[in-house]
């Protein structure tokens, strides 16, 4: 006898309903737009910023920019120091979470409803005033070259690179690497990170989503 014929698979049951909540779209003044879905099961809120600041923004010979220009934005702002900012963000419970990939960056913060409206402001004097401290910008290029040296040691990922590049033409940003190369990483200065981050977190190029314990006019106002 078969384990399975000794413990038969048990059967599923019948397809329960699920209704999705209902999203509510918004034009912010600024340009910016929103999307509200109230969901009252639980007291969390999570915002979302959809940002125009992809890997396919990336001016040329500046590849990875937009890579690093997100991974620093937690590193402190005009007014708070790195450690600082964490610190802030932890009393209020929230966890934030910054991604690039080729078409946007996403900005992800899920707090409590009490300390949602504080720790969103604190999310917006990130986005408006990071600090880009130069020691930051550094210890980002060397572990970005660390990589790219660790990347030529490795087949599979040669040949991801290779395989790109026979795929697309060369003058396509897909055709490099979405982290860039030895050459245009070392390119990079802190002015450079700051003129990409005024160029593309901009109102009209942001759409903020916002999910769970908050009405489509809280959302609003707080936004």
């Amino acid at each position: 006898m078969t384990q399975s014929s000794r413990y038969p698979r048990p059967k599923s049951g019948e397809a329960r309903p699920y209704r999705f909540p209902a999203f509510e779209r918004r034009a912010l003044a600024g340009g910016s737009a929103l999307i509200a879905a109230p969901v009252r099961k639980l007291p969390l809120a999570t915002l979302a910023l959809i940002v125009e600041a992809g890997a396919v923004t990336d001016p040329s010979g500046r590849h990875v920019i937009s890579q690093l220009t997100s991974d620093l934005l937690l590193e402190g702002t005009a007014s708070l120091s790195g450690a600082e900012l964490t610190e802030r963000l932890e009393s209020f419970g929230a966890d934030v979470d910054v991604v690039t990939d080729w078409d946007v960056t996403t900005i992800t913060l899920t707090a409590l409803r009490d300390t949602f409206e504080p720790a969103v402001r604190l999310l917006g004097e990130v986005l408006r005033a990071p600090a880009f401290p130069a020691r930051e910008v550094d210890r980002l290029k060397g572990e970005r070259r660390a990589e790219l040296m660790l990347l030529r040691s490795e087949p599979r990922g040669l040949a991801d690179v290779m395989f790109t590049r026979v795929l697309y033409p060369e003058n396509s940003r897909f055709s490099k690497l979405i982290g860039g190369s030895e050459k245009s990483v070392a390119a990079i200065s802190v002015d450079d990170i700051r003129a990409h981050h005024e160029s593309r977190f901009r109102a009209g190029g942001v759409t903020a989503i916002v999910a769970g314990d908050v009405s489509a006019d809280e959302a609003e106002k707080i936004v």
